[in-house]
């Protein structure tokens, strides 16, 4: 299908952050279309550039690797370095940002700029330019696991080719395919808070998971972060469709944002409502009719919260023509993704959950009551938050859901530590904090005794120590299999 370039046209076009992923991906679309850009980067040198690209993008090869930097290093003349970094920016026509630029000071005089030179993300392009049915997936929590969800239960339909773009490093950017898309064909898009930003684009499909305070250090407060979120209802169209969480009440109130046709989701329901919820231990489609289609015991991802993804998914499946029958056999079928409440290992009678990119004390308080009845010693920490009554209702749950040992690391440990104590005076679990990965899960295994689940759920961000969610979730993986080893003799 032919794309939407005459905006490109004679323009004079700046990349910010070209060895990233967002960054990579739109000067890669550009360059293959012909157009001239100007790229930045805060690298110190080529060099460094080059370590930087080279440690990014999980879905390319080494030898894929080798001939894009051949690529890049060519065009080195147009790529300013960080002694040079956002040099005649000022003169751009358009400037493309990657989702995140604006938590960066060195970006400050980006913000000035907006005014007057257009600002755009990778995701406008994905809008712009995709031919056929647009879902759109965002929410506080299970972005990603609902994302693919969708694209499994999707995959195998007739005639149809269906594309993921989620915020992975393991998925290869769409758009550099998207001149093959055509008006049958269906993109899933994981929609983060930063993406939705001053968007002014709403998918055909919007998907809401959930909405907790999170993510305030991007948008000062909750009330703000709320109005953002809700861009990816605000601009559909009647004939759109809205698939909201019924059981969350800050996304109940996204059914009055939009003009599209709303169906709700969700483990408690009132008779009136139509969608899918859970009915005598079985997923059920409420329409006219209630219709059980799965029994929730054949769904094999831990928690309410992963049963209610599934619900989501199913949903969208649902009006996209799958039969109750075919979406049963693909749910049932759809295992943990990497890093989100993963089973990596067993010892003994001790399971491993690696739930890295549980992020935020919402997506970690989920995890933890994924295992009501099971004796738990809890890995936790990350970057510190601006409020630390964020913790509050994590360790509620930490406190009634039989933890025996909380182990911190990283700059929030003392955080957490005054907040628990701030909380209850007197708490049932022992309460450690250790000096990195490596020590909090020796100190996991030194109290192993009696325990049926040691989950690595870290409620903060991975900043600090770790690159991000990934490379922590990879040392903890790396640590248990070393004491595994060392248990064993």
């Amino acid at each position: 299908m032919p794309l939407n370039l005459s905006q490109f046209q004679d323009k004079i076009i700046h990349i910010v952050g070209v060895s990233g992923m967002e960054g990579l991906a739109i000067w890669r679309f550009l360059k293959k279309h012909n157009f001239l850009v100007v790229s930045h980067d805060i690298s110190e040198n080529l060099e460094a550039l080059k370590q930087s690209f080279f440690s990014f993008h999980d879905y390319l090869n080494v030898d894929e690797k080798r001939k894009i930097w051949h690529d890049l290093e060519r065009d080195k003349e147009n790529i300013k370095l960080k002694d040079n970094y956002l040099e005649d920016i000022s003169e751009a026509d358009i400037i493309f940002v990657p989702q995140s630029w604006f938590r960066y000071p060195a970006n400050e005089p980006i913000k000035h700029l907006s005014k007057n030179i257009k600002i755009k993300q990778l995701t406008e392009l994905y809008f712009e330019n995709f031919p056929g049915t647009l879902i759109g997936v965002t929410g506080s929590n299970g972005k990603s696991t609902t994302a693919n969800l969708i694209y499994h239960l999707l995959e195998d339909m007739r005639g149809r080719k269906i594309w993921l773009s989620g915020n992975d490093r393991q998925n290869p950017p769409v758009i550099l395919e998207i001149e093959k898309a055509t008006k049958d064909d269906i993109l899933i898009l994981e929609i983060s808070n930063r993406q939705l930003i001053d968007f002014k684009y709403s998918p055909n499909i919007a998907v809401v998971t959930t909405l907790e305070p999170t993510h305030l250090d991007d948008h000062h407060n909750f009330d703000n972060y709320l109005e953002t979120k809700k861009n990816i209802v605000r601009y559909q169209k009647a004939s759109d469709l809205a698939i909201l969480n019924y059981d969350n009440k800050n996304v109940r109130l996204f059914a009055n944002c939009t003009c599209a046709k709303v169906e709700w989701f969700g483990l408690n329901t009132a008779s009136s409502l139509e969608g899918a919820f859970v009915f005598d231990g079985n997923f059920a489609f409420i329409f006219d009719e209630q219709k059980p289609f799965l029994k929730l015991k054949n769904f094999h991802l831990p928690g309410e919260h992963n049963a209610r993804n599934a619900l989501a998914a199913s949903l969208v499946a649902r009006f996209l023509g799958l039969s109750n029958k075919q979406i049963a056999r693909k749910v049932s079928s759809f295992k943990s993704l990497p890093y989100r409440l993963e089973l990596t290992a067993k010892f003994k009678k001790t399971k491993f959950y690696n739930d890295s990119q549980a992020t935020s004390p919402e997506a970690a308080k989920a995890a933890i009551e994924s295992f009501p009845n099971y004796k738990k010693i809890v890995i936790a920490g990350g970057k510190a938050k601006i409020d630390p009554t964020d913790f509050d209702s994590w360790i509620e749950a930490l406190i009634n859901n039989k933890v025996k040992m909380l182990l911190l690391i990283g700059e929030a440990s003392e955080q957490i530590e005054k907040e628990i104590f701030r909380l209850k005076k007197k708490v049932p679990f022992a309460l450690g904090k250790c000096d990195n990965m490596e020590d909090a899960v020796a100190e996991a295994f030194a109290n192993i005794q009696n325990v049926d689940i040691i989950l690595m759920s870290p409620a903060c961000e991975s900043f600090g120590e770790f690159a991000d969610y990934r490379e922590r979730g990879r040392r903890f993986d790396v640590e248990v299999k070393k004491n595994i080893k060392k248990y064993k003799f």
